[in-house]
């Protein structure tokens, strides 16, 4: 379904008056009003809002295409300028709104279900999850029944009033706070999340962080100068060690040579996991906009280096020739280099044609030929085998990555889970027989053990008289006194 500005405007208006409404009433929402405010799609498919609209002849500045937006987008502004508890606060509201038509771009909520339910794969839980640009809350509300707890940080003052009231503090494992991200110091401790996910908002926007700003480190610094740098370095600041961090971001992260420094730092204090270039028009429905974008998927490894070819090609940017065969057309990401076939590891586009972004430069255009539904589960598909290929499950527990031997072992596993054995090593998954000097020593540690305490052992024999699991740690579980239980199943008992 393609994007009508008219409808989305009179939904965004119901919203907003509703929204209005309940603070003055002091109360919450209905379930019936709850879906009047999830209709609420913001502004960034409506640059109409920025518009003159103090008088009827303003509507001699607008573009004739847009001119029957004109008498809904004043009454909007008059709605707000009425209904609001003072001039002050619709002030606010309205320039608020006007601030977020350049980057509340929301997404489909069967994307943000692929990246959850790939997310998943990784085998471990996620007790603590941030959404830095939360928007109508389509990651935090997909990922908060995964997690334990989201907290989750809006600028945009309409946009954190509407999800603050489908999500009233006390009735949610939704924590919503009207805030910027570059405040998050003030409200939340940093370097403790397990998960950061969100669709971050690009361009080359300044934020203002005091702790980058006035710090002496040259890439956080610089981060400020462009929104989506600065969210991908405070998001990494803002994890554990091993955690992971899921952002939809512009493909301008990748693609431009300027973002290079940014792109090294990213590999060399993370893992990649994955790095999918989405098609163009994934954001049509819901924004109207057909801007590109990427899906950017790391775990945190700080200070670890570049370690694969994938890593290094993140980094790396390749000029595109004219057809002249002499000038540059563009650059882009070393990912998306070489034919098609090469590529599509890292796409879960169709085909891709040569065409122009937004500003009317060159560039390749990624299609797809379904729905958005079939998008999704094309990117469910590929990050699922992402995640299950590269996530280090020791890091994440540990904060320590797995060694190459260790890493070894898990992909046979893998492959053994699969049905696929030529090739592998020769060990079992299963515990090796113990032999014989091994049995007698077991039944010597046995033997040895005061009669109380061997009346609490048969719980840990199988039918065949084989401990289950670890003896040791078996042992050590069941006694207190770790030592003298370690003593009687190493005891070796030697002739005199």
């Amino acid at each position: 379904m393609s994007y009508n500005k008219k409808a989305v405007l009179a939904a965004n208006t119901a919203a907003i008056g509703l929204l209005l409404r309940l603070e003055k009433e002091q109360r919450t929402a209905t379930e019936e009003e709850q879906k009047v405010l999830r209709s609420y799609q913001g502004f960034g498919g409506l640059k109409c809002i920025l518009n003159r609209t103090d008088h009827p002849e303003d509507i001699r500045y607008w573009a004739k295409s847009e001119q029957d937006l004109f008498a809904p987008t004043c009454a909007l502004k008059q709605l707000i300028y009425r209904e609001a508890p003072s001039a002050d606060m619709a002030k606010r509201y309205w320039e608020s709104i006007k601030a977020s038509v350049l980057t509340s771009f929301y997404t489909d909520t069967r994307i943000v279900n692929a990246i959850a339910d790939s997310l998943e794969k990784t085998d471990v839980t996620f007790r603590t999850c941030l959404d830095p640009s939360l928007g109508m809350g389509a990651f935090a509300e997909t990922l908060a029944p995964h997690v334990g707890r989201v907290d989750a940080f809006e600028k945009d003052l309409l946009t954190a009033r509407i999800a603050q009231s489908l999500h009233p503090l006390g009735q949610s494992t939704i924590f919503v706070q009207q805030a910027p991200f570059e405040s998050i110091e003030e409200r939340a401790e940093a370097d403790k999340y397990d998960l950061i996910a969100s669709n971050i908002p690009f361009g080359d926007f300044m934020v203002y962080d005091r702790a980058y700003n006035k710090g002496q480190d040259v890439i956080k610094k610089e981060s400020t100068r462009a929104i989506h740098n600065y969210f991908f370095i405070k998001g990494l600041d803002s994890i554990r060690e091993g955690g992971v961090l899921a952002f939809i971001t512009s493909q301008g992260l990748l693609d431009a040579p300027r973002n290079e420094a940014f792109r090294r730092y990213l590999m060399e204090n993370s893992k990649l996991i994955s790095a999918i270039r989405l098609p163009g028009g994934m954001f049509s429905e819901n924004a109207g906009t057909e801007v590109g974008s990427d899906l950017i998927v790391l775990q945190k490894q700080s200070g670890k280096g570049i370690a694969t070819s994938d890593e290094e090609k993140f980094v790396q940017t390749i000029a595109v020739p004219k057809g002249d065969g002499f000038s540059m057309a563009f650059t882009h990401s070393a990912l998306f280099e070489g034919n098609w076939e090469d590529i599509q590891s890292h796409t879960i586009a169709t085909t891709r044609v040569m065409g122009t972004d937004p500003y009317g430069k060159p560039t390749w255009e990624y299609q797809f030929e379904d729905g958005i539904q079939e998008m999704a589960d094309s990117l469910r598909e590929q990050l699922s085998h992402d995640v299950e290929e590269r996530f280090d499950r020791k890091l994440y527990h540990t904060g320590v990555a797995m060694s190459e031997e260790e890493r070894q072992v898990e992909a046979e596993k893998k492959l053994r889970k699969l049905g696929v054995t030529a090739g592998l090593s020769g060990q079992k998954e299963k515990k090796e027989q113990s032999t014989p000097q091994e049995e007698k020593e077991a039944n010597d540690a046995y033997n040895l053990m005061p009669k109380a305490i061997q009346k609490q052992l048969p719980k840990l024999y199988s039918t065949q008289k084989e401990l289950v699991g670890d003896k040791t740690a078996y042992a050590r579980y069941f006694f207190p006194m770790g030592a003298y239980t370690a003593y009687l199943l190493e005891y070796d008992p030697r002739p005199e």
